[in-house]
């Protein structure tokens, strides 16, 4: 029975931690298909990728430990430029699904981290007002009163935990090496071939507009539009990427694209 009451403090990390090593697993077996596809890719694309992939893969086993939401963004970050290397080494397909699908379980392994942590910080504060409270009599009506707020903030907790994250549009800086890696481009296919390979992400009208300002002909410009139509977080600003277009022709086919048509 004493080994037990040891064990009660350590429930709910272990309680996140299967979760959080199994997501961990599946970026590894995301990571390993990548890895293989790149293997038996072109000569730039194993060139550019595969010691990446070494690297990401070590780093993922090294987090397989205690949850870190800190360390298992930093590997994002890193997946992240591999997916531009991936676009511009002219990567196939096969080896951005597999950098795109690590990032997924990736991402489901930060959040479970993010809830370890508070979970641990919530515990470490609770010991601690026990403690100092613990031979006080005259503090049981306290104690009893935050025990029923902690079960509260366990309640709005769980609740929080069940809210779908909404997506977020790709961080500046990422953005920024994507604009420079179409600019790099000479030719128009070219430059929706690497809107393409980032077309996983999130963006606002905003970004969208950059991107189409970096196509030179009209076609272009409206099939980034088409490309990154379904990634648009502010759909309610579209009426901007109207002005990106000189012709009234091109204008009316993002008019049908925006509008689903």
């Amino acid at each position: 029975m004493r080994q037990f009451a040891l064990l009660l403090p350590l429930l709910p990390s272990m309680a996140f931690a299967g979760p959080y090593k199994t997501r961990l697993l599946d970026a590894l077996d995301a990571l390993e298909a990548g890895r293989s596809s790149a293997k038996r890719a072109s000569g730039d694309c194993r060139e550019a990728l595969l010691g990446n992939f070494d690297s990401a893969i070590r780093d993922v086993e090294d987090a397989r430990g205690r949850p870190n939401s800190k360390r298992v963004e930093q590997i994002q970050l890193f997946v992240a430029g591999m997916a531009l290397s991936a676009g511009l080494a002219g990567c196939p397909n096969s080896v951005v699904e597999s950098l795109s699908d690590a990032q997924q379980s990736l991402t489901r392994a930060k959040g479970l981290a993010v809830d370890a942590e508070d979970d641990r910080d919530d515990r470490d504060d609770r010991r601690s007002r026990r403690d100092r409270y613990r031979d006080d009599d005259d503090d049981r009506d306290d104690r009893r009163s935050r025990r029923d707020r902690d079960r509260d903030d366990d309640d709005r907790y769980e609740r929080r935990s069940e809210r779908p994250r909404a997506p977020q549009p790709m961080a500046e800086a990422d953005f920024n090496a994507l604009v420079r890696a179409v600019g790099a481009e000479t030719f128009g296919q070219q430059k929706c071939d690497v809107v393409q390979a980032a077309s996983r992400g999130y963006f606002t009208v905003d970004q969208v507009g950059r991107l189409v300002d970096q196509m030179t002909f009209g076609g272009d410009k409206v099939k980034v539009v088409s490309i990154l139509n379904t990634r648009i977080i502010d759909p309610q600003n579209n009426y901007k990427l109207y002005e990106r277009f000189t012709f009234s022709s091109d204008k009316e086919k993002v008019k049908q694209i925006l509008n689903g048509r």
